[in-house]
């Protein structure tokens, strides 16, 4: 019987930046039409770090395009962290490795990327993501498959490396164009639903209904 308000994320400051995106390329030594899909997370196996890393093991080739893959994350303190870590440095892909960050850091990774991947378990940066503009590549289940809608993502059968390599090759191939669309649409469904002043002001509403209602027993 309780009320549910959703998770949601601050829009003003997780959002697109096209400067910022340029210059942080430029840091990076990306060039500006690399296609950049980033992962962000834990690399433990709730997350699907293995099932990343094996994904990336051959090379993703693109028609026009080179094809650049950010890490952000730690792995776990075990053989099973040894063993995502392992594949991830013999990977055929060119990707970059950078440590756990600080909330308010992950603007950046975000800003700098073109999609966002999320092997298992969508966590709540995909909020984040998402208000960045960026489409996602989620796997398959219920909530997914209405996170996607409209162009804002891809989804994947569970633990199928083919469908999760050929969902980011999708959206690596598609034009500029078409790429903007399904960015805009992922940020305006951040925007409409879970912005983090939309929410407060339903959490007030509900404080003051309950004050009210108890107030005038």
């Amino acid at each position: 019987k309780t009320t549910l308000l959703s998770f949601g994320t601050d829009t003003s400051y997780f959002k697109p930046d096209s400067e910022q995106k340029t210059n942080l390329r430029n840091d990076l030594g990306i060039a500006h039409d690399d296609f950049v899909v980033l992962y962000a997370g834990k690399l433990d196996d709730s997350k699907g770090g293995k099932l990343l890393a094996e994904t990336l093991e051959k090379q993703i080739k693109l028609k026009e395009k080179k094809c650049v893959f950010i890490v952000v994350g730690n792995v776990t303190n075990d053989d099973y962290g040894k063993n995502v870590e392992e594949k991830l440095a013999n990977s055929e892909n060119n990707i970059l490795r950078f440590p756990t960050q600080n909330y308010l850091e992950l603007v950046k990774f975000y800003q700098i990327a073109d999609i966002a991947l999320f092997p298992k378990q969508c966590s709540m940066s995909y909020y984040e993501a998402q208000s960045c503009g960026l489409p996602v590549v989620v796997e398959t289940n219920e909530i997914n498959m209405d996170r996607v809608k409209n162009k804002r993502g891809i989804a994947y059968s569970q633990n199928n490396i083919e469908e999760f390599r050929n969902a980011i090759i999708t959206f690596g191939n598609m034009s500029e164009e078409e790429l903007q669309i399904c960015s805009n649409n992922a940020r305006q469904n951040i925007i409409d639903n879970y912005d983090y002043v939309k929410i407060a002001r339903k959490f007030t509403d509900v404080m003051i209904n309950a004050y009210n209602k108890f107030h005038h027993k």
